[in-house]
């Protein structure tokens, strides 16, 4: 399939066959589709048997691009995938983004998408790629345990089609851990996951089926009425062709379902549903205790649980409880570049969760408090903080935002020269633009030929359509010069020598720098008069003037006189030469 050892997927951010988890949240992800049931641990995902292929197009910082994205996109429909789920987001509209996601449409491949956590209507703001409007693309908002849409969820009437399950979602992380996110990446997975089982059932559905299985079989919620396309919330049981939904379980439950705490930090759990009064249970005491009130107290690092016992005896789901040994609390990464539009993850470690983030200029970034994505808004630098569980808040280092800049900002030519243009700042490759194409054009690589008198301006185009600043350019003509041959020379008294011009415009006046020396008339023909130096002038019709170097008039040259004794004959030879000559 053109791939290497791709036996495990495939990672396209840095095009190697090792496309683990570097950011937990791919793992948490792939938890709450797959995770393993039945075993006594952790947690089970929404549909345990199912096959996860993992493509992997963002780096660790939650960089990445429409290519890359594109590429796994192709990779899951040509390698059989059913399900593809997107709990990523941003950048504009793309056109073979479209393209791609229309492929998959026709090979049958349904296409789960997140709907962005902005807190905002798509339907007014589209946020790709859960607003492509394809029959194969279902886009999902986050609900919390309330079944109402959550405030940081986007939403739309027309754009978003249903809600599930996305905050404090309790799933797998790296390295055998467990912990609970929030956002609409959380909601995205239950609807994957639920429409592999109802794959899993009916293996011959078509895409038509298959998206009315799961937005028909949805429960109507208030909150997401008017704001989603099927008005509902995600049930699964209905989605696989139940007509009522099975009763719940369990009845009591515990929030929050996980927490991390240092030595010494307490954390406080509530319980809902069944008949108060609870009674509050910790499963190992050497680490921590549990109050009345359900006050959790770290005692010694560890990791142990804690339950809520209603009244008539009905228990909950264990809250799985992680004590640290250190309050330090660090940011990753601790500084940051991007441009103007484009988002980098950030991630804290140690201290108490959950953490809260903000950004400390936020007209140059902002962040989302739960997921720690930031997006550069203007050029500038600010810092992001965190806030843990326990108060404590650090703050990163210097995090830059760049606009897209263009090197030279301004450039005289003349015809006939280039220009190598470079630009920074936002998203390689860039596309070239000359506004007047006719003064000056430029290549793809930046390289810009001068072509005739005038001005133009000078545009670069990141990958994602953003431009910044411009260059202003202006051509001129070549100077004239007016050339005078020949440039240097001598001439006798009463003797002549033609004079040319070239360059400028015809027809050209002639002069020469002193008159008594030496005459010149209209055509350039100079006569010497007396001895001496002259400088011969051409003027054309514009003005422009050229000259010639020194010319040196030499006085006249005599011959003999008569030659004596010659007789006539020598006489008259000698008469004969004693005139002037040329």
């Amino acid at each position: 399939n053109g791939y290497v050892d791709d036996t495990r997927g495939w990672d396209f951010a840095n095009n190697d066959n090792n496309p683990m988890d570097d950011n937990n949240h791919g793992t948490h992800v792939a938890g709450t589709i797959a995770a393993s049931g039945n075993n006594g641990q952790g947690v089970v995902g929404v549909n345990w048997s199912a096959r996860i292929m993992p493509l992997k197009f963002l780096t660790r910082t939650g960089a990445g691009s429409s290519a890359d994205a594109i590429a796994a996109i192709d990779y899951a429909v040509a390698n059989g995938a059913r399900v593809i789920n997107a709990s990523w987001g941003g950048g504009p509209y793309s056109a073979a983004m479209f393209s791609a996601l229309s492929a998959a449409n026709d090979a049958g491949v349904l296409f789960v998408a997140a709907a962005g956590n902005d807190g905002r209507n798509n339907d007014n703001t589209p946020s790709y790629p859960a607003d492509y409007d394809l029959p194969n693309v279902i886009s999902v908002a986050a609900t919390d345990d309330a079944d109402t849409l959550a405030g940081f969820s986007n939403f739309g009437a027309n754009s978003v089609d249903l809600g599930a399950p996305g905050v404090n979602i309790l799933s797998t992380t790296p390295g055998n851990g467990y912990a609970s996110f929030s956002g609409t990446s959380m909601a995205s997975p239950h609807v994957a996951g639920v429409a592999a089982l109802v794959v899993a059932a009916n293996p011959g559905i078509d895409i038509a089926s298959l998206r009315a299985a799961l937005l028909d079989g949805t429960d109507a919620v208030a909150d997401l009425t008017g704001r989603t396309v099927s008005g509902g919330r995600l049930n699964a049981f209905k989605a696989l062709g139940g007509s009522t939904a099975p009763p719940p379980t369990p009845v009591v439950g515990v929030s929050p379902a996980s927490a991390s705490v240092v030595v010494g930090d307490s954390v406080q759990f509530t319980a809902s549903g069944g008949s108060a009064p609870y009674a509050w249970t910790v499963a190992d005491a050497a680490i921590g205790s549990v109050s009345a009130n359900g006050t959790f107290t770290a005692f010694a690092v560890g990791v142990t649980q804690v339950t809520a016992t209603d009244a008539n005896g009905v228990q909950s789901p264990p809250a799985l409880v992680t004590v640290n040994d250190t309050a330090t609390v660090t940011i990753t990464p601790n500084t940051a570049s991007l441009g103007v539009g484009q988002t980098v993850t950030f991630a804290a470690s140690g201290g108490s969760a959950p953490y809260s983030w903000r950004s400390n200029d936020p007209a140059i970034a902002s962040i989302n408090a739960i997921t720690g994505v930031l997006t550069g808004l203007a050029p500038g630098t600010t810092t992001v903080s965190v806030t843990d569980n326990g108060n404590r808040t650090v703050t990163s280092g210097p995090v830059t935002v760049t606009d897209i800049s263009i090197s030279p900002s301004t450039a005289t030519l003349e015809v006939g020269d280039s220009l190598q243009f470079s630009a920074s700042g936002g998203s390689a490759p860039y596309s070239w633009n000359s506004s007047n194409p006719g003064v000056a054009s430029i290549d793809t690589n930046g390289r810009l030929i001068a072509l005739r008198a005038g001005s133009t301006v000078v545009t670069a185009t990141d990958a994602n359509g953003r431009q910044g600043s411009t260059a202003s350019i202006t051509v001129n003509e070549p100077p004239v010069s007016i050339a005078v041959s020949p440039s240097s020379g001598s001439v006798n008294v009463g003797s002549t020598l033609r004079f040319s011009a070239s360059g400028g415009r015809a027809p050209y006046t002639w002069s020469v720098s002193n008159g008594s020396v030496a005459s010149i008339d209209a055509n350039g023909l100079l006569t010497g008069l007396a001895a001496g130096t002259v400088v011969v002038t051409a003027r054309d019709a514009d003005g422009v003037t050229g000259s010639s170097g020194s010319i040196t008039v030499n006085s006249a040259t005599t011959g003999g006189g008569r030659h004596g004794r010659g007789g006539r004959g020598g006489g008259r030879r000698g008469g004969m030469m004693g005139g002037w000559w040329r």
